[in-house]
């Protein structure tokens, strides 16, 4: 650990037209300190794409593209899902490394930055050495998010209800999908809050039914007092599905069944099963959280 601070210190304090001491030595093979260095810094950088959710020809791609700026002759990589396996060849020499992949999440802003970051170093060869690298991945990992939490249940309320109003929800609707999606997102954070790694099942289960929940109430309040007014008939009043079915719409894990079938279409078969299998279940989850809601209150969608 203290070697590689020292390289990092030393990489930084160099200016551009001083040569980089520690970078691997293109065009001869590297030995096998510096063979170890390099797969463990595109180990770092393959489970960082991955773990934001990236498709698995990209984390592959991303990892190609560092090793072989490093001077690697070939390298081999397998992408589970769940772990992440890494062979670098150079000469004779041989260097595996795994990593387990875990709390995989969405964060396109991340993949653009580390996609951008493995092209620079496929168009200018040895413009990084190892310890620069990592210092690089540092300070994008502590890098904060482009938009502070508080502003998402406001986000993802909007777009559920925005989905109310494409299937012809009423405005009274439109406000209930709002207030469903917006208090079952504040109950997500909270469990993600409270509890590190909160199991998936768990939280998408309590959240359908909590946006199915407060949307349903949420609809059937404005919608009798829509009635009061004279604003619609008291029959019209009481249809809050729409609402109902809107509110769980962030819930649907809409990235990884995207990027499961672009796995299943590379023939990368165990990303993309996995993956898929994953979205399966969340979707599964939904349905139980709602199904829960209107067995409990024996509300009929229709």
């Amino acid at each position: 650990m203290a070697d590689d601070a020292n390289e990092s210190e030393s990489s930084v304090a160099s200016t551009a037209s001083a040569p980089q001491t520690d970078a691997p030595r293109h065009g001869s093979p590297l030995t096998a300190p510096e063979l170890a260095r390099v797969a463990d810094v595109t180990l770092r950088l393959g489970k960082m794409v991955a773990v934001a959710g990236a498709a698995a020809f990209r984390v592959r791609e991303t990892m190609r593209r560092a090793a072989t700026s490093f001077g690697v002759g070939r390298v081999e990589i397998t992408y589970d899902l769940d772990s992440l396996h890494a062979t670098a060849l150079s000469g004779d020499l041989r260097q595996t490394a795994m990593v387990r992949v875990s709390n995989i999440g969405v964060d396109m802003n991340r993949i653009c930055r580390l996609e951008l970051l493995s092209r620079q170093l496929a168009a200018q060869p040895g413009c990084l050495t190892p310890a620069a690298l990592s210092h690089e991945l540092d300070e994008i990992e502590a890098s904060p998010a482009p938009y502070p939490a508080w502003i998402t249940p406001w986000l993802l309320g909007a777009s559920c209800g925005a989905f109310c109003a494409v299937i012809e929800g009423s405005p009274w609707q439109i406000a209930a999908a709002f207030t469903g999606a917006f208090a079952g997102h504040l109950l997500r954070l909270r469990h993600q809050k409270t509890q590190p790694h909160p199991p998936v099942a768990t939280i998408v289960v309590t959240c359908a039914f909590a946006s199915a929940l407060v949307s349903w109430a949420a609809a059937r309040l404005l919608g009798i007092s829509a009635a009061a007014l004279g604003v619609v008939s008291p029959v019209a009043a009481l249809g809050p599905g729409k609402a109902v079915l809107a509110s769980v719409l962030y819930l649907i894990p809409g990235v990884p069944l995207v990027q499961g079938l672009i796995d299943l279409m590379h023939f990368d078969l165990s990303a993309g099963l996995a993956r898929s299998a994953f979205a399966t279940m969340v979707v599964v989850c939904i349905a139980v959280g709602v199904l829960t809601f209107l067995s409990l209150t024996g509300f009929a969608l229709t």
